[in-house]
This record gives structure tokens, C-alpha cells and sequence, in this order.
């Protein structure tokens, strides 16, 4: 008995043929926060990305089509401290946190790479330097001096325009991080000396060194009794939790108070020093319009601070 054979489909299709090649789909490139957020469409926390992701760009005051992901880097603490001004409870202002780092890793697993910073060639050398001495804990001699170094190349300093007011907004960033004063006037003194020892000072003019301007403030200690008085008061009154006649939001915390502190022990020393005036017994004599004007005529003029981050500064 002869058994026919059946062919199903064409001849071509009984062949046996190589296996087709696999079809590679790359995913599409992630930039904004925009791009990822569609990629993220479908995932079951996208609402919540969707309103971190609204409070970020509102914090940093870019529309999120057009905030790139690398800006969401280290925001953490900022972050978090604007929206503790914007009055969230800890808990929300804790799961905000939380998803703008689960973004983050979102992104990182989609493809997404950071773009590491570019060094420009003025701040190599000086970089360098710094990562030289850089310790193995935390009382190394120039601990924190490399963090300062990136922290300009950021701003988009250059080395003769990095100045002390901007050392100063660095630290009192690091202060509402949660470091601690004593450490922040460390690592600012551990900088300056850094330059000094390395012959750096010429490449950062604006950067008081201890061979270049002899300190000019006066502590609060060495105030007239009156005057300490005053400022004492003015401190506790900053800082109460209920003053009466006190701006809403004129409260400080504790560090902000203290920075406030340096202020005034700085503009008293200079009235003192550079403007030879023994009488300054009350907080009245020593806000003077004359008095204020030549500060700051003192300290853009001759110490070529720059205008903005020395009235960042001095607005305390």
C-alpha cells in the first residue's frame, strides 16, 4: 500500500531554511526627565513619579520637558529643605525623597548614564593638587579640599573668579545638610591653607589666605558690653519659636543664626579696623548707611568680591 505524503505550504517553505536573525528594538535614549517618565508609562508607581518628578522641576525652575535627568543627581538634602519650606509633613517630604532616587535608578536601568563633568583645563592643576593630599579619613590635612575644587567648576568659576562668598554659600549649603560648623570652618581653613602651601594663592586672587588679608573680624566676646548685649538678644530672638513683631519666615535655625553671628562680629571688625571708629557701643551706631556703604565699597573694591555671592552673604 503506498502512503501519500502531504505538503503543507510551498516547497520553499519545506526547506529547511537558516533561523532569521533576531530583531535588536534599542530603547530610545533617555535625557529628560520627560523622556523617562514616558518610558516609565504603564509602571505602577508613574503617578508618583509624575508629581516628584513636578515638584523638582518647580524646585529647580525648569519645565520638565527640558530638565535634564543629570540635574536630579544629589539633590537630596536641597531638596528636601525646600520642601520642608514649602511646609510637607516629614513623611511626605520623606517619600518625595525617596522617588526622586527612584527615578534615578529608573533611569540607570533603562540605559541611562551620567555624564561625567568636564574639567576645564584652568582648574586641572589645581585639582590634581588637591586629590594629591586627599586622606584616608577624615582628619586628613586637606579632608573636603577636591569637594570645593568641583563644587566652582559647577558654579562655572573660573579660578580668579572663585571668591570667598562663594566659599561661604558652599559651606552654609553644607551647614543645612547637616554638617556641623566646627567641621565647615575646618575644612574652609584647610583649603585656604592648601593654597598657600601649594603656591596656588596667585591662581585664586579672590580667595582670602592668611598671607594675603589679616583677618579682620572681631569675636563677640571682645564686644562692648552694650553692643554683645544687643547682638546676644538679636540672636535668641532669631532663633525663639514665637517672636512677637518677628517676618513669618524670619526664624533661624541654629547654624543660620551663627552664620548670622559671623556676619555682624565681620562688619564690626571692619567698621573698627578699617574705619577707625572706636564708639560703636549699640547695634543702632554700627548699621549706619555711611557705615554699610563703605563695607561694601571696602569689599568689592579692594577685596574684589563679587557682587552677587558677597550680597547672598551680607543680606544676612
Amino acid at each position: 500500500m503506498t502512503t501519500a505524503t502531504v505538503t503543507i505550504g510551498n516547497q520553499s517553505d519545506v526547506d529547511l531554511r537558516d533561523s532569521a536573525q533576531s530583531v535588536h528594538i534599542s530603547r530610545p535614549k533617555l535625557q529628560t526627565v520627560h523622556d523617562l517618565l514616558t518610558a516609565l508609562d504603564g509602571n505602577a508607581n508613574v503617578k508618583m513619579f509624575r508629581t516628584t518628578a513636578r515638584h523638582i522641576s518647580d524646585f529647580l525652575k525648569v519645565p520638565v520637558e527640558q530638565l535634564e535627568i543629570d540635574a536630579v543627581v544629589d539633590i537630596g538634602p536641597d531638596f528636601r529643605l525646600y520642601l520642608g519650606q514649602c511646609r510637607y509633613k516629614r513623611g511626605s517630604i520623606r517619600s518625595y525623597s525617596n522617588f526622586a532616587q527612584m527615578l534615578l535608578r529608573a533611569a540607570k536601568e533603562l540605559g541611562w548614564e551620567s555624564p561625567q563633568p568636564e574639567i576645564p583645563e584652568e582648574w586641572k592643576s589645581i585639582l590634581a593638587v588637591m586629590q594629591q593630599h586627599r586622606p584616608s579619613n577624615k582628619r586628613g590635612q586637606y579632608y573636603g579640599c577636591a569637594k570645593i575644587v568641583r563644587y566652582a567648576i559647577r558654579l562655572g568659576r573660573s579660578p580668579s573668579q572663585f571668591c570667598d562668598d562663594d566659599l561661604n554659600i558652599w559651606c552654609e549649603a553644607q551647614l543645612k545638610r547637616g554638617r556641623s560648623y566646627e567641621y565647615m570652618k575646618s575644612v574652609k581653613s584647610n583649603f585656604r591653607r592648601a593654597l598657600t602651601k601649594n603656591g596656588l594663592s596667585e591662581k585664586l586672587p579672590a580667595i582670602c589666605t592668611s598671607h594675603k588679608y589679616p583677618p579682620y573680624g572681631i569675636p563677640l566676646r571682645s564686644f562692648p558690653a552694650r553692643l554683645r548685649t544687643e547682638v546676644e538678644a538679636l540672636l535668641r530672638w532669631k532663633q525663639a519659636v514665637f517672636a512677637p513683631g518677628r517676618p513669618r519666615r524670619g526664624k533661624h535655625r541654629a547654624v543660620t543664626a551663627k552664620h548670622l553671628e559671623d556676619v555682624i562680629t565681620r562688619f564690626y571688625g571692619f567698621v573698627r579696623k578699617e574705619g577707625k571708629r572706636k564708639n560703636v557701643i549699640s547695634l543702632v551706631k554700627l548699621v549706619t548707611e555711611k557705615s554699610v556703604s563703605a563695607f561694601i565699597e571696602w569689599s568689592l573694591n579692594d577685596r574684589k568680591l563679587k557682587g552677587e555671592p558677597f550680597a547672598n552673604g551680607f543680606g544676612t
